[in-house]
C-alpha cells in the first residue's frame, strides 16, 4: 500500500476494518484446540516470548523497531520507514472479534457463534 499510495496511482477509498470498527484487531495466533490441550506449557511458553517481543517493541524507538521488522519480514529499511506499521498490542481486544463477527453474520458469511469459546486463557 506505500509503495501504491507513493505513486500517485492509486488512492484509498476506504478502509474496511477501521471504517467498521476502530481500532479492531486484524491479526491473530490460532492453535487448535486439541494441540494447546496437549502441549499447554509450550502453548503458554509461546504466548509468553511473544508478549515480551511485542511489549519490547511496543517501547522500542522508531529506529530500532522499524530495523527489526526490516530484518524479519526481508522488506528493505527505507520501505519500512515509510509504513504504517501496526499498534504493538499484547492483550487481544475481544469486543473487535464480536464486531467482526457481527459484520460476517449481518452478511449472512457466518453464523453466530459464541466467541469465547476460541480464546484461550
Amino acid at each position: 500500500m506505500s509503495i501504491m499510495l507513493k505513486s500517485g496511482k492509486a488512492r484509498i477509498l476506504a478502509m474496511p476494518y477501521q471504517d467498521n470498527a476502530p481500532g479492531m484487531d486484524i491479526t491473530a495466533l490460532i492453535a487448535k484446540e486439541s494441540w494447546v490441550k496437549q502441549n499447554p506449557d509450550t502453548a503458554r511458553r509461546f504466548k509468553r516470548a511473544l508478549e515480551r517481543a511485542t511489549a519490547y517493541l511496543k517501547k522500542a524507538s522508531k529506529e530500532e523497531r522499524d530495523g527489526w521488522v526490516s530484518k524479519y519480514t526481508g522488506v528493505k529499511p527505507e520501505l519500512v520507514g515509510q509504513m504504517t506499521l501496526p499498534d504493538f498490542i499484547t492483550e487481544f481486544n475481544v469486543g473487535s472479534l464480536k464486531a467482526n463477527l457481527d459484520l460476517a453474520v449481518k452478511h449472512k458469511v457466518a453464523k453466530p457463534f459464541d466467541i469465547n469459546r476460541m480464546i484461550w486463557k
